[in-house]
C-alpha cells in the first residue's frame, strides 16, 4: 500500500493521468472557479490634469458565477519594462454582474503617473484561493491640460467686410467722419421708399484660432462678442443699427441687438461661438456678423473688436498665429425692425 501510494503521488507530480482500466478519462476543469473579462473601457487615453476634461476613464469588468457569490479584485498596473508602478485591491466584488472601477491615470495611491502607456491587469481570487486573469489592456496617459484662451482682434469696418447687401435706395458710404475705413450704412439715402424697406448691410467677417477637438465633443469653442465702434450719423441724431451674427450650424441669423444711437463702443450679444465657428479639413476657423441699418436710419461705424474664448490643449509648441480680419462668406441679410 505504501509503495502504491507513493507511485501515484509521483505520477501526479509528473502531470500523467491515473487510469484504473480500460476507457478511463482525465477528470473535467473545475467550472467553479471564477473567470475575469474586462468589457469595455470608456477612454483609452486619460489626462489627469483636474481641468474636467477626461480626468480618470471607466473600466467595466465582470466576475463569471462561481461558488462564491464575491471575490477579491486585485489591479495592477506595469509600465513599458513591465516594472509594477502600481496596485488596488477590490474585496468583496459580487460575481455574475458588471462591476466599475474608475482610474485616473495614477499608482492608485494618489500620484500621477508619468506620461506615457500603462497595461492593467485584474486578477479575480475567490475564497479557495483560486485565480482568474483578465487579458492585460493598455491605456496612455497625457500629460495635456485644457485652457482657456481669450482671443481678441480689432480691425477697421473696411478690414472686416465680406460682401455688401444695399436694398431699395440704401447706401453704403466710406469712410465718414473722417474716420478711415469706415463705412456709414444709409438706408432710403436716394428716395424715401416704402413697402420693402430699404437696406444698408455689410456681411463681415474674422479669423480665429483652432480650438481644441474632441472626436466625440466637437470643437471647444466658448463664447464670442462682436463690438463695434459708431453712432448715428449726424444728419441722422437717434439713428440706430443692428448688429446680428450668423449661425453656420443652423444656417440663419440670430443673436440681433440693437446698437444705440451715441457714438462709443457698443457690444453684441455675448452668445455660444460654437454653432457660429465655420471650420472644415485645411481650412482656417471664422466667423461671421452682419451690421445694417433699415427705415430710414443712418448709422456710421469706425471698426470691429472681435473677442472669442476657446480651449486648447496646452503644449509647449508656439501659439497660433491669426490674420486679422476678412473671411469668404456667401449668406443673405435679412432686416430686423428698427424703431
Amino acid at each position: 500500500m505504501r509503495s502504491t501510494r507513493l507511485l501515484t503521488t509521483t505520477l501526479l507530480a509528473l502531470g500523467l493521468a491515473a487510469t484504473s482500466g480500460a476507457g478511463a478519462t482525465a477528470a473535467p476543469p473545475d467550472d467553479t472557479v471564477p473567470v475575469i473579462t474586462v468589457s469595455d473601457v470608456q477612454w483609452q487615453k486619460v489626462f489627469p490634469a483636474d481641468d474636467g476634461y477626461r480626468d480618470s476613464t471607466r473600466i467595466s469588468y465582470i466576475v463569471s458565477d462561481a461558488v462564491d457569490p464575491a471575490v477579491d479584485v486585485t489591479v495592477v498596473v506595469t509600465d513599458g519594462t513591465d516594472a509594477v508602478v502600481g496596485e488596488h485591491v477590490e474585496s468583496g466584488v459580487p460575481t455574475g454582474s458588471e462591476a466599475l472601477l474608475r482610474w485616473d491615470g495614477s499608482d492608485f495611491l494618489g500620484t500621477s503617473l508619468a506620461a506615457g502607456a500603462y497595461t492593467l491587469t485584474f486578477t479575480a481570487t475567490d475564497a479557495a484561493g483560486n485565480t482568474s486573469e483578465s487579458a492585460p489592456r493598455t491605456l496612455t496617459v497625457d500629460e495635456g491640460r485644457l485652457v482657456t484662451r481669450t482671443f481678441s482682434v480689432r480691425g477697421t469696418a473696411k478690414q472686416a467686410l465680406v460682401e455688401r447687401d444695399v436694398r431699395r435706395c440704401g447706401r453704403l458710404k466710406s469712410p465718414v467722419r473722417g474716420w478711415r475705413g469706415s463705412f456709414g450704412h444709409y438706408a432710403n439715402a436716394r428716395c424715401n421708399a416704402t413697402g420693402v424697406p430699404s437696406v444698408a448691410a455689410t456681411v463681415n467677417g474674422s479669423y480665429v484660432p483652432k480650438a481644441f477637438r474632441d472626436k466625440d465633443r466637437g470643437f471647444f469653442y466658448k463664447d464670442i462678442t462682436v463690438k463695434t465702434y459708431g453712432g448715428n450719423a449726424r444728419q441722422r441724431p437717434g439713428a440706430q443699427g443692428v448688429l446680428q451674427y450668423w449661425n453656420y450650424a443652423k444656417q440663419t441669423w440670430f443673436a440681433a441687438r440693437t446698437m444705440g444711437s451715441r457714438v462709443t463702443n457698443h457690444a453684441g450679444r455675448t452668445t455660444s461661438a460654437k454653432p457660429m465657428v465655420v471650420t472644415g479639413d485645411g481650412d482656417r476657423p471664422y466667423v461671421i456678423w452682419s451690421m445694417l441699418t433699415a427705415n430710414g436710419h443712418w448709422y456710421d461705424v469706425k471698426r470691429y473688436t472681435v473677442v472669442l474664448k476657446y480651449q486648447v490643449m496646452e503644449r509647449p509648441a508656439a501659439r497660433e498665429q491669426v490674420p486679422v480680419l476678412a473671411a469668404p462668406a456667401d449668406v443673405a441679410v435679412t432686416s430686423p425692425q428698427l424703431p
